[in-house]
């Protein structure tokens, strides 16, 4: 092939690839972005669904519903940044069923945060069914045209065989949060886009006030898994007053496993693996694994007869059972079950001590 014929065709397939026309044609160091906004970089190997890639943290399996766009190291993303250097190449792999892993050599990019739509899908499926409707705060969306949302699920369950009388007088007479609770456990998520729920439904309200200041204490600190040094997962970034945060860092743990079984185990929450990571390692048979260099574990919970472990099982059990299916747009880059740590702890590194109770507004997590 003449030299300025081979000129022509590099040139071609590379505007291809930036377009995410055709992935690469063969294996290459490459960054590859994703439409959730997160970036990875590694070697990236053409599948027929999608890409492989590679790299420190292991190996993932991406299909191409989940890739913005794939471009090659040393060419310029299309928002005109330029490309990072590129890393030594590994040839070292985590189990293909499990997650990446990070070694502390590689920077896990922080979870992106759930938007808006999904925290009112959480909270609308995690609401209490039975018994007292939760006194939340709510609002119902009409535009144009649209009836009052209560009533046109009035006109809906009219339809029904095994209507009942009752739910008239709670569409039409009762206060809006007995209106949600009938409207929720009736119809699902049918209506969700027109429902605001402005407050935290109770399990939510426990798990920001009691649960998740646990978890930042203990889990969300530099070098465990906050900040660039974060192995396993990396927590959001944000405040965590916000709702995007506290509802990010529900999901992350409701989605993730381990060795031992889910971190939330609805069925059984005695076996929730998350009780026995907040408590001390000695005498653990499913202790938090080893953090490796850099801060020493810290038990959240001192052992189980502690108010605070009672808190967090109690909390587990009011979560729904079955698991609903909560219909999200979000894309969880750590749910699924974790690989093991792969790194020697040193011999030096001993167990901090217990945290003492813990506040509602930890001062050392991620993005503070």
């Amino acid at each position: 092939m003449r030299p300025l014929q081979a000129t022509a065709l590099t040139i071609a397939s590379l505007v291809a690839i930036m377009l995410c026309l055709s992935p690469p044609a063969q294996a290459e160091l490459a960054d590859v972005y994703l439409k959730t906004g997160v970036k990875l970089r590694g070697v990236v190997t053409p599948t027929d669904d999608g890409v492989l890639l590679s790299n420190d943290l292991g190996q993932l399996r991406l299909s191409w519903a989940e890739v913005e766009r794939v471009v090659p190291l040393g060419i310029a993303p299309a928002d005109g940044s330029a490309a990072p250097p590129p890393p030594s190449p590994t040839t070292r792999r985590a189990p293909p069923t499990t997650r990446p892993v990070a070694t502390g050599r590689v920077e896990l990019p922080p979870a992106p945060l759930l938007s808006d739509a999904d925290i009112q899908r959480l909270k609308m499926q995690e609401l209490r069914l039975d018994g007292p409707p939760e006194p939340v705060r709510v609002r119902f969306l009409r535009k144009g045209r649209q009836r009052d949302l209560p009533l046109e699920v009035l006109d809906e369950l009219r339809q029904r065989p095994a209507y009942c009388p009752e739910w008239e007088d709670v569409l039409v007479r009762g206060p809006a949060h007995e209106k949600l609770q009938l409207i929720a456990r009736e119809t699902g998520t049918q209506h969700a886009e027109r429902v605001v729920i402005e407050s935290d439904p109770a399990v939510f309200a426990t798990f920001r006030r009691r649960v998740l200041p646990l978890v930042n204490r203990s889990c969300a600190r530099s070098g465990c898994h906050g900040g660039p040094t974060a192995r396993l997962f990396r927590v959001p970034g944000g405040s965590p007053r916000s709702d995007n945060y506290a509802y990010t860092m529900f999901l992350l743990l409701d989605q993730m496993e381990t060795e031992h079984g889910p971190l939330l185990d609805r069925q059984n929450p005695d076996d929730s693996v998350l009780l026995d990571y907040f408590l001390p390692q000695k005498g653990n048979e499913r202790a938090h694994p080893p953090v490796g260099r850099g801060p020493t574990f810290q038990a959240a919970i001192r052992d189980s007869e502690d108010v605070l472990f009672t808190t967090v099982l109690n909390w587990i059990n009011a979560l729904r059972v079955p698991h609903p299916d909560y219909d999200l747009s979000y894309v969880n880059p750590y749910a699924g079950r974790l690989a093991p740590a792969t790194e020697t702890v040193p011999s030096e590194l001993e167990e901090a001590p217990p945290f003492p109770a813990p506040t509602t507004h930890p001062t050392d997590h991620e993005g503070s």
